[in-house]
């Protein structure tokens, strides 16, 4: 990288010393120099041309992965890791387009000190950086897209739970319940530090100890016992229905912090790509290229 960035300066140099020769000036300066900013950007537009090919792509599976974490039903981790991949795979065309775009400011300047500089839109060891850290992403996104179904999936297995109960089939019901509280435990254990999930986490568990005093209730002939428990399910009833509103908000809050960071960046790459592309393409129509 270095011997690059020393050699294009000094190559365009040379070159325009030899179009401007050892005597005054000469008719054909400007139009050297212009045939030499033209080569350097029609080089600078087909490396980001390449790019911006090579980064489509990762840029659709970020927003797989991201969709599917938003959504809930799906694990995003393979979408996100397919990303990361495909951005590592391109760094070599972001090392073209660093070079080609050196080459060209460097061919601008040379011809008019007073150009404004261009700059490369990725940075060195950028796009391997942000593949990297898209790959990591995928198991804690996966995680939490598991966790995030088993929690949704408690009210399903506590309805059907109570179902069981009903037709008088209890040991249906106690594994139901063994299920539904193994979610349960994992997703308090997870400490995902979400405001409003406690609210369900604690709702939840009163549930799921009421549902198992009947279960046994019934199971042991108790009526009065049975009775208590379901009077208990009854007065949680209203809690339960906060609870859910507040999981929704865990789970969309949640999924809001996966999407953020190196996801998102993938789209603000592409941005830079391309208003990089539409810069060139000004400096090639002023060329007359």
């Amino acid at each position: 990288m270095i011997f690059t960035r020393v050699v294009v300066p000094v190559v365009v140099a040379v070159g325009l010393v030899a179009v401007l020769g050892a005597g005054g000036p000469d008719p054909g300066v400007a139009l050297g120099a212009q045939r030499l900013i033209a080569e350097r950007a029609a080089e600078a537009d087909d490396a980001l041309r390449a790019l911006d090919d090579a980064l489509g792509p990762p840029l659709q599976a970020a927003r797989d992965g991201a969709a599917r974490t938003a959504a809930g039903t799906e694990l995003p981790g393979p979408f996100l890791t397919d990303a990361g991949a495909a951005l590592l795979r391109a760094e070599p065309l972001a090392d073209r387009v660093g070079a080609a775009m050196r080459a060209l400011d460097a061919a601008r300047r040379a011809a008019d000190p007073a150009m404004a500089p261009l700059g490369s839109p990725v940075g060195d060891g950028e796009l391997g950086t942000l593949g990297a850290e898209i790959g990591a992403l995928a198991p804690s996104a996966d995680g939490f897209a598991q966790l995030r179904m088993r929690a949704e999936g408690f009210g399903t297995l506590l309805a059907d739970a109570l179902d069981a109960i009903a037709a008088s089939d209890p040991a249906t019901a106690r594994d139901l319940l063994a299920q539904a509280r193994a979610d349960h435990e994992a997703i308090e254990a997870a400490e995902l530090g979400l405001d409003a999930l406690p609210v369900w986490i604690d709702t939840s568990a009163e549930l799921l100890d009421a549902a198992d005093a009947l279960v046994e209730a019934v199971a042991d002939g108790d009526a009065a016992a049975a009775q208590a428990a379901s009077d208990a399910i009854e007065r949680i009833r209203p809690d339960a229905v906060f609870a859910d509103r507040a999981l929704r908000i865990s789970m969309s809050e949640g999924a809001g912090v996966m999407l953020e960071g190196p996801p998102a960046r993938v789209a603000e790459l592409v941005r830079r790509v391309q208003a990089t592309r539409d810069e060139v393409a000004l400096i090639l129509h002023a060329v007359g290229r």
